[in-house]
């Protein structure tokens, strides 16, 4: 199964924390991973295939409806589903990457990746309302992983795997495309408080002792006025890993 949780941040403690059933179409091992919320309802994504999307009451924490994915403009062959809500509560941004096998990466031959914009108040009632969508094209190595909206809910950031995109969250035309270095892995694309930056959570591949290659969580920063990185990446797991003399991968 897979669990959901709260916690009050003044204090730290535990207020909640439930095991919710795993769904019996669910193959690819699920896990929660993109999510989004309400005032009152905490919204979590199964990334596994196949997919769906839990409304929970965040009171109670009780699961109110368990939204399935399977709509007809939501092919069947997909992996790693993701999503978030925007900030005026409206709209839930739902995407994933298209695989030539249901659930399996690498994706094959298969280039496209889909979002869908969801009507909120539709999908917190239990059910799939797409009210615009979206195809982008990059390679079959590319997947999305988590994104956000800026908080004037004009653009959404979406993290790629190997390239990460700014999009116009009205049109969902691309805003920029950007291509990482071979290796490293966006899996966080999240804007600062006043939108004129966003952080970007890498893995990056590095030698963690003679002969033994691994990865660091690295984090950066990226300009979204210019649509471009700044400065350099800061490590955030092997400036601590080393010295301590550990020597193992450990990643955002």
């Amino acid at each position: 199964g897979v669990r959901a949780g709260k916690v009050d941040l003044a204090s730290g403690k535990i207020l909640s924390d439930v095991k919710l059933s795993k769904d019996a179409k669910t193959t690819m091992p699920p896990m929660y991973c993109g999510s989004g919320q309400t005032k009152d309802k905490f919204l979590p994504v199964i990334m596994g295939h196949q997919g769906y999307i839990d409304v929970v009451d965040k009171g109670t924490m009780k699961l109110e409806h368990r939204v399935s994915l399977e709509h007809p403009k939501i092919p069947k062959n997909y992996v790693w589903a993701h999503g978030v809500n925007s900030p005026d509560g409206k709209e839930f941004a739902l995407w994933m990457s298209l695989s030539d096998t249901p659930g399996k990466f690498p994706r094959g031959n298969e280039k496209r990746q889909m979002v869908f914009i969801l009507d909120m108040p539709a999908l917190v009632a239990g059910t799939v309302k797409i009210v615009r969508e979206t195809t982008l094209e990059s390679n079959p190595m590319s997947a999305f992983f988590r994104g956000y909206y800026t908080s004037d809910g004009k653009q959404l950031l979406i993290s790629g795997r190997d390239r990460n995109w700014v999009l116009d969250a009205k049109t969902l035309k691309v805003v920029a495309e950007t291509a990482n270095l071979p290796g490293v892995e966006t899996h966080d694309f999240q804007p600062l408080p006043g939108n004129r930056y966003a952080v970007l959570t890498q893995r990056t591949p590095m030698d963690l002792a003679p002969g033994k290659k691994g990865v660091d969580g690295q984090v950066e920063l990226y300009d979204l006025v210019k649509n471009q990185r700044v400065g350099k990446t800061v490590s955030v797991c092997d400036s601590c890993h080393k010295p301590a003399n550990i020597t193992t991968t450990a990643v955002l």
